[in-house]
């Protein structure tokens, strides 16, 4: 599905995070969103799956205001949305509950779920047992649920060990196959290159740079990696807010 951010503009207090920032994905399209802390990466994750409102601009997805939308799009946060104490299939029964999912459909939809994540074998135990890997894609698994078109992801590797992030990378590739349009935000910015098509750079409230892997090395010159090309934005910029003081 697509998705338009138009001029858009929020505040936090007296501090605008975001000052007219423009936006667009294409259908099918897994988008990387790369910046520091502070930046506004987790604001525009939630202005685009309608969670917060900005002050201005426009959210369209596929052309419709995003509060028309909401049931299509699933929001998976930094932090575990999960029941500690209840098992793997407590909280995906509550979670299938909550989105309205009938028994039989519920039922059926649970088990493909955590068969593609590598859950149905943990399916009984409880969720504070879990490892912070199986954790992570047990908060995607209850999203994937209602079975959405646009799937955003808010640094979703956080406190997951390397086994952890490759099983979490593979699951991540077999949703982008299947035509699912991805947003996520991550600080690992190996497996931002390795899962996703386009990359949008946001500093200073703007979408300063964007484009796709190649396109964006090219246009760059010498640089090699996506990695050394985030270092030359932030540093640089960090360097002429210095100057500015």
């Amino acid at each position: 599905m697509n998705v338009d951010l138009k001029d858009i503009r929020k505040k936090f207090g007296k501090e605008e995070i975001l000052k007219g920032l423009n936006l667009h994905m294409d259908n099918g399209e897994f988008a990387g969103i790369i910046g520091p802390n502070g930046t506004g990466k987790t604001t525009v994750l939630k202005i685009i799956c309608g969670l917060s409102r900005p002050e201005s601009g426009s959210i369209l997805i596929e052309g419709k205001p995003v509060s028309s939308m909401r049931g299509k799009i699933g929001y998976v946060p930094q932090e575990i949305a999960l029941y500690s104490d209840l098992t793997v299939g407590a909280n995906m029964r509550f979670f299938a509950g909550l989105y309205g999912l009938k028994l039989g459909e519920a039922s059926q939809r649970m088990e493909e779920v955590l068969n593609s994540l590598g859950l149905l074998e943990v399916k009984g135990k409880k969720v504070k047992k879990l490892s912070g890997g199986m954790k992570r894609r047990l908060n995607i698994g209850t999203e994937l649920l209602k079975n959405p078109e646009i799937l955003i992801l808010d640094e979703p590797t956080a406190g997951v060990d390397i086994k952890g992030i490759s099983d979490l990378s593979i699951i991540l590739k077999n949703l982008r196959h299947k035509g699912m349009t991805i947003v996520m935000t991550s600080h690992q910015m190996r497996l931002l290159e390795e899962l996703c098509t386009d990359f949008y750079f946001l500093s200073e409230g703007r979408i300063v740079l964007s484009g796709k892997k190649n396109e964006l090395l090219q246009r760059e010159g010498n640089t090699t990696s996506l990695e050394e090309l985030y270092h030359e934005i932030f540093y640089l910029h960090l360097k002429n807010d210095e100057k500015v003081k």
